[in-house]
C-alpha cells in the first residue's frame, strides 16, 4: 500500500522539484539507477537556464538525493539564485530521494537489457504492470515510491510554509507526479520521462498537493 503525505496545517508550502541535469549515461541510454555519472555540458547549460527562471525564488531549504548528479545540479541552479547567494545554506541530502535501484540492469544500455533480460525488459518498457523487479534483483516500483514519499514527508515535517528546492531523479519523480494526480504509478515510460533539468512546482495545503500550472 502506498503511503500518504502528512497534513501539516493550513499554511502553504511550495516544492520546486527538478529532475537532475543530463548525464553521460543519459545520452547513451544506459541505466544509472543508484550509480552515478557526470553531467554533460548540455546538461549544465540547461540547469543554468532553469536557475535563471528561478533566480528570484527565495528558497528556504534545498534537498537533493545522495547521488552526485543531483548535488551538482542543485549547485548550478543555486549559482543563479539571488536569495540563495545571500543565505549560503547547505544542501540537505536524503537517501529517500534516490532513484529507483535497478539491480543488475544498472550500468547496462537499454539494448543490452533487451538482449540479456528480454522478458523483463519488454515488461518494463511496454507493459510495466507485469514487470517483476525481483527477477532482476531490483527495487519494486511501489517500494521506490513509498521510499520517496517518506523523504517528502521529512520535508513536510520540517517546513510549514515557504519555498523548497528538491532535486531528484526521473523515475521516482514520474511516479510522484502520478501519485499527486491520482493516476497509476505504473503509468511510466523510461524513454519519455520529464526532461533533464526541467521542473514542476507543487503547492501543499490542507494535506494535499496540487501542481501549480503557472510557474
Amino acid at each position: 500500500m502506498i503511503g500518504t503525505c502528512n497534513d501539516k496545517n493550513d499554511k502553504v508550502l511550495k516544492l520546486y522539484i527538478v529532475r537532475h541535469g543530463e548525464t553521460e549515461w543519459n545520452v547513451i541510454k544506459r541505466f544509472q539507477g543508484q550509480l552515478n555519472t557526470p553531467l554533460t555540458e548540455k546538461g549544465m547549460e540547461k540547469l543554468r537556464k532553469t536557475g535563471k527562471k528561478l533566480e528570484n525564488v527565495l528558497f528556504d531549504e534545498v534537498y537533493t538525493s545522495e547521488l552526485g548528479r543531483t548535488v551538482a545540479s542543485a549547485e548550478i541552479i543555486l549559482n543563479e539564485n539571488r536569495g540563495y547567494k545571500n543565505k549560503k545554506r547547505e544542501l540537505k541530502k536524503l537517501a529517500e530521494l534516490n532513484e529507483v535501484y535497478f539491480g543488475v540492469w544498472q550500468g547496462l544500455t537499454y539494448e543490452e537489457v533487451f538482449l540479456k533480460y528480454p522478458e523483463e525488459g519488454n515488461n518494463y518498457f511496454y507493459n510495466v504492470k507485469n514487470y517483476k523487479a525481483e527477477n532482476v534483483e531490483a527495487e519494486k516500483l511501489e517500494d521506490a515510491l513509498e521510499r520517496f514519499l517518506k523523504g517528502i514527508n521529512k520535508i513536510l515535517d520540517s517546513h510549514e510554509s515557504g519555498n523548497i528546492l528538491v532535486v531528484t531523479h526521473g523515475t521516482v519523480f514520474e511516479m510522484f507526479m502520478n501519485y499527486v494526480a491520482n493516476d497509476s504509478i505504473f503509468d511510466i515510460d523510461e524513454r519519455t520521462l520529464m526532461g533533464n533539468g526541467d521542473y514542476k512546482v507543487f503547492s501543499y495545503k490542507d494535506g494535499k498537493f496540487q501542481e501549480e500550472m503557472d510557474k
